[in-house]
């Protein structure tokens, strides 16, 4: 499966979001094959974006645990890549796999 993790973070400019995307790149990248493109950031509409394919949600829980361990002042959403609808959709994290 494929996520899109969209990071919030009030108060920050686009500098700060910069680093946060780029921080977040180098720390979990490479558990991620980031060279082949399983994973990605990128800053967009005041939001860190972080893209990672081929990966179950758990994976996804743990990411997002690592990434709050290291910044708690920092709000995360989590979209599934649909194939069939062609886009991205919320999901609720809570719920079993």
């Amino acid at each position: 499966m494929d996520f899109k993790l969209t990071i919030t973070q009030p108060g920050a400019d686009h500098d700060e979001l910069d680093a946060l995307a780029q921080d977040i790149y180098n720390d979990y990248g490479d558990d991620w094959d980031a060279a082949l493109g399983n994973f990605t950031t990128e800053v967009a509409d005041q939001s860190v974006l972080v893209i990672v394919k081929e990966v179950a949600k758990g994976d996804i829980r743990d990411l997002m645990a690592r990434i709050y361990d290291g910044n708690e002042f920092c709000y995360i959403r989590v979209s599934e890549f649909v194939r069939d609808a062609g886009g991205w959709f919320p999901i609720d994290m809570d719920e079993e796999d």
